[in-house]
C-alpha cells in the first residue's frame, strides 16, 4: 500500500505546472482532476525519464489518474498537496540548478517504478525507460537512412522542420483507435528553425535540401522570423511584432501551452516500394505514383494531386532520390522537381513506411 502511494505521488508530481489557468475538469472532486493535470502528469514523465509515450501509453497514465480520482482514493489525493509544495521550492531554481536535480529525480522515479512490479502502469513507463537508456543513436532511422552532412548546426542552433500535434479529447467508438478519449492530432501548422538563429514558419516548398532561406522569404515575407535560445526555452520573434516561447524537452520536442511540436526526421537515402495514393476518395486514388527499390518511379496524375491548381500537368516517369526531407524526381523528359517529404520517426521503424508526406499530402500503399 505504501508503495502504491508513493507511485500515485510520483505520478501526481507534475501537477505543479496546472496553476492559475482554466482546465476540463475531467473528473470530479476535491479537487477535480483536470485535462491540464493530465498532460502535465504525462509531460513529467517524458522529462523526468527521457521517453516519448505513444497515445496508448498516454492513455494508461490518464485511466490510471482517473480511477484513484472515482475512487476518491483520499490519502493518494492528499499527496498532491505535499508535491506542490515540493514544486514551490522548484520554482525557485534556475534552469541549471533544474538540469542538476534532473538524474537525481531520475534515479527516485526509476526506484519507485521498480518498487512497484504488479502495477501496470509502472511496468510500462520503466519498459519505456529501459528501451530508451539502451537503445542505439538514431535507433528510430532505418540503416538506409544516412543523416544529410550538408549543413553546419552550431551548438547553439536548432535545424529541421518542425510539425504541430495538438492534444485533443476524442470520444472513443466502434472502429476508433483511440482509448479513453485522448489522443495526439498532427495539424497542418509547421515551423522550420535553420542555422544562423533564422526561422520560416511554413513547410520548405522543396524541402531542406539546398533550401534558400532569402529566396524563400521573399515568396512568403510573414514567414521570416528569428530565434534564441536560453536554457530549455527557444524564443521565437516576428519583424512585423510578436513572437512565440516554447519550452525544449530533453528528446528534442517543443511544447508551445497545449500544443507540441513535434522534429521531423531527416529522412535521407529511403527507398520505397508499391504504388501509393492520397485515400480520399475514388478520385484521389486514380491520381498515383509508384515506386521501386531501385530508385525509380512513375507517376499518373501525381502531379495534380499535390498542386492545389487546377490545370493539367503532364505525368512521366524517371529516378526519385530522398534526401533532407526532399523528393528529387528527375523524369525522363528532363524535367526535374524538388518537393518537401517527411515520413514520423515511428514510421521508419517499419519495412516500410505505411504513410509518407509528399507536399504535405499523406500517401499511403494501395
Amino acid at each position: 500500500m505504501q508503495r502504491h502511494k508513493l507511485f500515485l505521488t510520483a505520478l501526481l508530481f507534475c501537477l505543479i505546472f496546472s496553476t492559475g489557468s482554466f482546465s476540463q475538469t475531467l473528473v470530479k472532486g476535491d479537487p477535480p482532476l483536470t485535462q491540464r493535470m493530465v498532460d502535465n502528469v504525462i509531460d513529467f514523465f517524458e522529462w523526468s525519464l527521457g521517453v516519448h509515450l505513444s497515445e496508448s501509453q498516454k492513455g494508461l497514465v490518464t485511466q490510471k489518474l482517473s480511477s484513484a480520482w472515482q475512487a476518491n482514493n483520499r490519502s493518494e489525493m492528499e499527496g498532491t498537496a505535499q508535491i506542490l509544495a515540493l514544486y514551490d521550492q522548484l520554482q525557485k531554481l534556475s534552469n541549471d540548478d533544474l538540469a542538476k536535480r534532473r538524474p537525481e529525480i531520475t534515479d527516485g522515479i526509476v526506484k519507485l517504478l521498480r518498487g512497484d512490479p504488479n502495477d501496470a502502469v509502472a511496468r510500462m513507463l520503466l519498459s519505456a525507460y529501459e528501451s530508451a537508456a539502451g537503445a542505439p543513436p538514431n535507433a528510430s532511422v532505418s540503416a538506409s537512412n544516412v543523416p544529410a552532412p550538408a549543413v553546419k548546426v552550431g551548438p547553439g542552433d536548432l535545424y529541421g522542420i518542425y510539425i504541430a500535434t495538438t492534444k485533443q479529447l476524442v470520444a472513443p467508438g466502434p472502429g476508433s483507435s483511440v482509448q479513453y478519449g485522448l489522443t495526439w492530432k498532427p495539424g497542418r501548422d509547421w515551423i522550420t528553425f535553420l542555422p544562423g538563429g533564422r526561422v520560416f514558419k511554413r513547410l520548405p516548398d522543396e524541402g531542406l535540401e539546398n533550401f534558400d532561406y532569402n529566396a524563400a522569404i521573399r515568396k512568403y515575407p510573414p514567414a521570416e522570423g528569428s530565434y534564441v535560445i536560453t536554457g530549455n526555452i527557444v524564443r521565437v520573434s516576428w519583424p512585423s511584432g510578436g513572437g512565440m516561447t516554447f519550452k525544449r524537452t530533453p528528446d528534442g520536442e517543443l511544447w508551445e501551452d497545449r500544443t507540441n511540436w513535434t522534429p521531423l526526421p531527416k529522412v535521407s537515402g529511403l527507398k520505397l516500394n508499391g504504388t501509393w495514393a492520397v485515400q480520399w476518395n475514388e478520385q484521389s486514388r486514380e491520381r498515383t505514383i509508384t515506386f521501386t527499390p531501385d530508385g525509380r518511379f512513375a507517376e499518373r496524375g501525381f502531379l495534380n494531386m499535390i498542386n492545389w491548381e487546377t490545370q493539367e500537368i503532364r505525368q512521366g516517369s524517371g529516378t526519385y532520390s530522398i534526401r533532407n526531407n526532399t523528393i528529387e524526381l528527375r523524369y525522363t523528359d528532363g524535367r526535374v522537381l524538388h518537393i518537401n517529404f517527411y515520413v514520423f520517426a515511428d514510421e521508419l521503424k517499419k519495412p516500410q513506411p505505411s504513410v509518407i508526406y509528399i507536399n504535405s499530402f499523406d500517401f499511403r500503399p494501395i
